[in-house]
């Protein structure tokens, strides 16, 4: 994982950790919808892409400084263009599927807004989709792999009315996992967010 990217997330995490919070205990279940950046770093070039994706969520503050929950998302491919076999060729990259469990702190500025930070680990499944144009009747070399790495982010919300929230954030899933084949895959979303508390 990259460094600077890690010391933000804990310092973030831990400035939060440290101040008086007063949040409301119980379940809350919610959806996220956003952008979601995938980097596909190949050996020699780099792909990022913007593509689409969300996920919904169910978590529990179990009391005023700390929470738990539960992610299942999913996104749309990113694309680009790369090199294969000395051949110009596209790619179609990103994670289909992915699942995270996450440790979330928060501090509530006003009675309505507050802000919070998590981190946990996420699974996903991470593919790869690689044509070459030049080749009419050359098969497209696909291949898939599951990995788990850490999670860290945070985020706002607001109460609107009584027991809905609505929200953004940004949450770094992935940073430079190893997918195999000399090829590291990162993925991150900025989302907008609803929330029911139960």
């Amino acid at each position: 994982m990259n460094s600077i990217s890690r010391k933000i997330g804990f310092m973030f995490i831990w400035t939060i950790m440290a101040m008086p919070v007063q949040a409301q205990e119980g379940p809350y279940f919610g959806v996220g919808l956003g952008g979601v950046v995938i980097t596909d770093d190949e050996p020699g070039i780099s792909l990022s892409d913007t593509a689409y994706g969300g996920f919904i969520q169910a978590g529990f503050d179990i009391n005023e400084h700390f929470g738990f929950e539960g992610r299942i998302g999913s996104s749309t491919d990113g694309s680009g263009r790369t090199v294969y076999v000395g051949l110009p060729a596209e790619a179609k990259y990103g994670p289909n599927f992915f699942v995270s469990h996450l440790a979330k702190v928060q501090y509530p500025v006003t009675t309505a807004l507050r802000i919070y930070g998590v981190i946990g680990i996420t699974t996903a499944m991470y593919k790869l989709k690689i044509t070459v144009p030049s080749l009419p009747f050359f098969s497209p070399v696909t291949y898939s792999r599951t990995r788990t790495d850490i999670t860290f982010g945070g985020g706002i919300d607001y109460e609107i009315v009584d027991r809905w929230r609505v929200g953004g954030e940004w949450v770094r899933y992935w940073d430079n996992v190893d997918i195999g084949g000399g090829v590291e895959g990162s993925f991150d979303a900025i989302v907008g967010t609803v929330k029911y508390e139960f």
